[in-house]
């Protein structure tokens, strides 16, 4: 009996199941293009035979972080697809509970009910997936582009598609589709016949045991990632889970928090404009699973962009710290790949306003001349010079010293090898190079690669370098008119001041950091975004009956829709209060984590970026109920 029922009634309920299919046909584009760079990226399939052992490394490398991005964007997009599914699909059936009860009331069983509307989630699950897929097709260039950008894919290199990949989209997303559809299933299943007949049909319980389940597994995250030492793991990947955690508990028992918010600043609007806050507040109580369904994107996005901005802004502190621990640096001249003359250097350090000046040249286009080296590391050189570097930058040596640096032997950074280890090395111009390692230093945000080497017994100049000049001024002298004489001699260099430095270092560091995070902020919040209004204008169709009775009681268009409107504002603040219990959760982590990596540092909240995702929240939250609203009132009337 359910198997004829399944298409007819995807097509009678097309609008209320049209937020699933545009989520679904979302999630489905953006995990299909990851599916397909991940594909792409095997490095089994790279061919490097034309390449030198530098370029081949660099290649593997960019194409390995091509994966992760993309494996990490299928995995987050498919969960948070799974949470907007699950709770759009609790309200989607909630509105047909009468006509399901018709069902039982007709014979079916509670089996036969369930596997129906598991059958409409299927089916539309396989189409939405299958359009989604070949929409991928379309985005996946751009997508590599845009990832080649922030030096997370390689320049150049095609994207091959392999129809595994398509395969494989579409069968995640169907499962999507079903997982998130599952509970609101099993529960429809067990409506009772007498539904049919009541008045009005509500959802017994806002909470079924399922959802106490999933909050539970949430909220054990948050307490896990919490408690666990400081340094036990990485503090990334500690924030990320208290936030997922919290996202997950947050979202899970949205039914019974955000209806118990909303109403009190329902409440509070009804002081103000009585008739449109009084309709908000018991609309936002009455139907709690339609209105945790319109928070829930909210919840998502700003939990999501608390995490990452938060990560991506104390990167930005950690490095800004880092410069600024540098001594005696007033000025600080860069050369990017534009190698200076040596001449130029001397120049420099001859000038009556100059005290001290040391050099720092860093070169990656060294390779590896040693068989048992990952394909995709290549080593980093740092030249400096032993006998000044130290007056500029503050380093920290696990064993040996400064002193010991000299000709062939070097300090490697903590984790590269040990002292009296040896390391063959090609160089840029073929010629082959022995280091010994003396001394172990460790890494910082400046000092940082995979050895400290002496310019003046190894030079980096046989391939392309970025050099740095830290400039001590000589007392009394003027650091401006110092600028401005370096900018005179050094033209093809940048000269600033040391704060100045620092902001445009910080800024040139954290730039590709904060634009991998925002692409993954930014293809969750497309399919929170779409969820959003489908689900807002979905909800207002379902209320047509409603909006009718409102109108012949003498309401005019302007009040309806100013309560259509008012409880979405309602919804939206209701849900970024949660999010900020979300963030609250997530720094108290990252400030632990941190307190153990450095007491200087402490997490930053990065309230534009969460300020920006609201504004477009509500935005998308409002606009939608007032069309909606408009829509159905104007097809009220032409029906009258």
């Amino acid at each position: 009996m359910t198997g004829g029922l399944t298409g007819a009634m995807l097509r009678e309920h097309r609008w209320a199941y049209a937020g699933l299919a545009v989520v679904l046909v979302a999630a489905s584009t953006v995990v299909g293009s990851s599916f397909i760079l991940f594909e792409a990226a095997r490095t089994t399939d790279v061919d490097v035979s034309r390449l030198s052992a530098n370029e081949a490394a660099k290649l593997i490398s960019l194409a390995e972080s091509g994966r992760f991005i993309s494996s990490f964007m299928a995995i987050l997009g498919s969960f948070v697809a799974v949470l907007l599914v699950s709770q759009t699909m609790s309200f989607v059936v909630d509105g047909r509970r009468r006509e399901l009860a018709l069902l039982r009331l007709a014979g079916a069983s509670p089996g036969q009910t369930t596997a129906m509307v598991m059958k409409e989630s299927t089916l539309l699950g396989i189409m939405c997936s299958t359009v989604g897929a070949l929409l991928s097709l379309l985005v996946v260039a751009p997508y590599a582009e845009m990832l080649s950008r922030q030096n997370n894919w390689p320049p150049g290199f095609p994207v091959t598609i392999h129809p595994s990949a398509l395969i494989w989209c579409v069968v995640v997303m169907t499962l999507v589709a079903v997982i998130g559809a599952f509970t609101s299933a099993r529960r429809i299943g067990r409506t009772a016949p007498i539904d049919a007949v009541r008045a009005v049909a509500v959802a017994r319980r806002a909470m079924p045991p399922l959802r106490w389940v999933i909050a539970g597994t949430g909220l054990t995250a948050v307490i896990v990632f919490l408690l666990l030492p400081p340094q036990s793991l990485n503090y990334q990947i500690t924030t990320a889970g208290v936030g997922a955690g919290a996202v997950l508990f947050v979202s899970a028992v949205a039914p019974v928090i955000v209806p118990a918010i909303a109403r009190v600043f329902g409440g509070a609007i009804s002081l103000i404009a009585p008739g449109a806050g009084l309709v908000a507040k018991e609309h936002t109580a009455h139907d709690a699973r339609r209105t945790a369904a319109l928070a829930t994107p909210i919840i998502i996005l700003l939990g999501l962009g608390s995490v990452f901005g938060m990560m991506a802004q104390t990167g930005r502190s950690e490095l800004s710290l880092g410069l600024e621990a540098l001594t005696h640096t007033d000025v600080a001249v860069e050369f990017s790949t534009n190698e200076p003359d040596a001449d130029l250097l001397q120049t420099v350090i001859e000038l009556p306003d100059v005290q001290a000046v040391t050099q720092i040249q860093r070169a990656d286009d060294w390779a590896w001349n040693e068989p048992d080296m990952p394909a995709d590391y290549y080593p980093q050189l740092m030249g400096i010079n032993p006998d000044t570097f130290t007056h500029f930058v503050p380093v920290a040596f696990e064993s040996g010293g400064i002193e010991d640096v000299s000709g062939t032997d070097v300090a490697a950074l903590a984790g590269v090898g040990d002292i009296g280890d040896t390391f063959k090395l090609e160089a840029p111009d073929g010629a082959s190079v022995t280091l010994h390692i003396v001394a172990i230093v460790e890494s910082t945000s400046f000092t940082y690669g995979t050895f400290l080497v002496d310019l003046n017994g190894l030079p980096l100049d046989t391939g392309d370098t970025a050099d740095t000049w830290l400039i001590e001024s000589a007392s009394g002298a003027s650091i401006s008119s110092l600028v401005t004489t370096l900018e005179n001699i050094a033209p093809s260099g940048h000269s600033l001041a040391h704060r100045a430095w620092v902001e445009r270092s910080v800024e040139q560091s954290v730039a590709s950091q904060q634009a991998a995070i925002l692409t993954i902020v930014g293809g969750a919040a497309i399919l929170a975004l779409f969820s959003l209004a489908q689900s807002t204008l979905a909800s207002v169709r379902a209320r047509r009956n409603e909006l009718e009775l409102l109108t012949k009681l003498g309401a005019r268009q302007r009040s309806v829709i100013g309560s259509i409107v008012v409880e979405s504002g309602i919804t939206a603040v209701t849900a970024s209060i949660l999010a900020i219990g979300v963030t609250g959760l997530v720094y108290t982590r990252m400030a632990t984590a941190l307190q153990a990596v450095n007491p200087s540092l402490s997490p930053i909240v990065p309230t534009e970026i969460l300020a920006l995702i609201l504004a477009a929240c509500v935005a998308a939250s409002i606009t939608s109920a007032a069309t909606g609203a408009t829509l159905a009132l104007k097809r009220i009337r032409s029906r009258s």
